[in-house]
Order: structure tokens, then C-alpha cells, then sequence
């Protein structure tokens, strides 16, 4: 493993919509032992989206130290280039819910593939949307993405690190994520 990925940690969280990866993103930002890779994406930005989150743009263009994906028909982006050539003792923070995404930051960070787990009843996941402004068009997808969420675990299971149990307590939520990132911070990557 070469010295640069070794002394750039980055855990990814991943999860259905609803589950609580914007809600963990916003609770380690203002802790000194994170650093939050913000994302591009072409979606609209809704009521709740933060602007330290996300980059809202028309496209994003393919280059060198950036990785891209498509999820419910808009297009992300991860910049990741400024990251890895810091060395930096804190763990670097990022939501990504495409694997194919995830494997490829696995080439130039030691990751930690952490699934957020929340149980919505279908009216709970409805409710949480509306909140959201979620359009039409991704309303539905997110719905379908709900229902097919137990064969899309199964899928990822093998590249899963950790799981977070959203248990409706943001401390909770918290604690378990900063448990994960101690232990990972202390690990010694040979």
C-alpha cells in the first residue's frame, strides 16, 4: 500500500434515502476529527440540502481525481483529488451510494464502508421526502429504491465494513459513528 492512501482514511457512508447519512454528515461537521468531501452533483437542490454538502451544477466533467456516478438519473461527482495529497490525522467524511464509486476511491484512500440503517414504514419514508421537497420524478425512484432495499443489501453485504443503527436518537447515531472513526483512526495501515 503506498504512503499517500496509507494516511488518507476515508469513511463512506451509504444507505437507502431516509436512513440518516445527512443527518450524521451535519453532526461530524463541527467535530475537529473529521473532514467532510463535499460532492457535485446535477440534481436540484432541495429545502434541506446545506451548501458545505453539495456543489449544484449543470454538469460535471470528467477529469483526473474525480469520480463519477449516476443515481436516480442525476450525476455526481467526488473530487478527491485535493484530499489525498494532504496528510492530514483526521478521517475524511463522505456520503456515496454507488459501489462501483466506492471501489474506485479504494485505490487512493483505506476506506471504511459504513451502511446507515433506519427502519421506515413506507408512510415514514413518504413523509420524510415530502419534508425534503423531493420533485416528482425522484419521489418515485426513491420510493422504488425503499422497496428494493433488502436485495440491494444483499448486494453490498460483502463490501460493508460496519452498519449504523439510526435508532431515532441523533446522539446514539453519533456515538456509533465516532466509535467507528476512533478505531479506524488508531489503526496502524502497514
Amino acid at each position: 500500500m503506498d504512503y499517500m492512501k496509507r494516511n488518507n482514511k476515508l469513511i463512506i457512508l451509504d444507505g437507502v434515502s431516509g436512513a440518516g447519512k445527512s443527518c450524521l454528515l451535519s453532526l461530524a461537521r463541527g467535530d475537529e476529527n473529521y473532514t467532510i468531501i463535499k460532492r457535485s452533483t446535477t440534481r436540484p437542490c432541495r429545502g434541506t440540502d446545506e451548501t458545505w454538502e453539495f456543489d449544484f451544477c449543470d454538469q460535471i466533467v470528467q477529469k483526473p481525481g474525480i469520480v463519477m456516478y449516476s443515481a436516480l438519473g442525476k450525476t455526481y461527482g467526488i473530487d478527491f483529488a485535493p484530499y489525498i495529497r494532504q496528510n492530514s490525522d483526521k478521517v475524511y467524511l463522505l456520503i456515496c451510494t454507488d459501489l462501483q464509486a466506492i471501489n474506485q476511491l479504494r485505490k487512493h484512500f483505506f476506506v471504511k464502508h459504513i451502511y446507515v440503517f433506519r427502519h421506515n414504514t413506507p408512510e415514514e419514508l413518504e413523509s420524510i421526502l415530502r419534508n425534503r421537497g423531493t420533485d416528482s420524478n425522484q419521489f418515485d425512484a426513491r420510493m422504488e429504491e425503499f422497496y428494493s432495499a433488502k436485495d440491494e443489501y444483499i448486494v453490498r453485504l460483502s463490501s460493508i465494513d460496519a452498519v449504523i443503527l439510526n435508532l431515532f436518537d441523533e446522539d446514539y447515531l453519533f456515538q456509533q459513528l465516532d466509535a467507528i472513526r476512533e478505531r479506524f483512526q488508531n489503526t496502524d495501515i502497514i
